[in-house]
């Protein structure tokens, strides 16, 4: 009886910290790019892709940090 708890609450345990979506992945992915675009250093010139690139992910993913940076730039 015992052993069956435990491995009841092992699989809820697990099925709860595999919960994370495709989509938020995604939006997690977009935000790391997001922050080292704006975080990148521009002594070689300024990432034009780069910048436009993280337009596009700003506007299909609004309220991502540092969105207001790339804004600014």
């Amino acid at each position: 009886m015992r052993i069956r708890h435990i491995a009841l609450y092992s699989v809820i345990t697990l099925l709860l910290g595999c919960g994370e979506s495709d989509y938020e992945q995604q939006l997690q992915a977009n935000e790391k790019k997001i922050q080292a675009i704006a975080r990148q250093d521009w002594k070689s010139g300024i990432p034009i892709d780069s910048i436009a690139n993280a337009k596009i992910y700003c506007s299909q993913n609004p309220g991502i940090q540092d969105c207001n940076i790339i804004d600014n730039l």
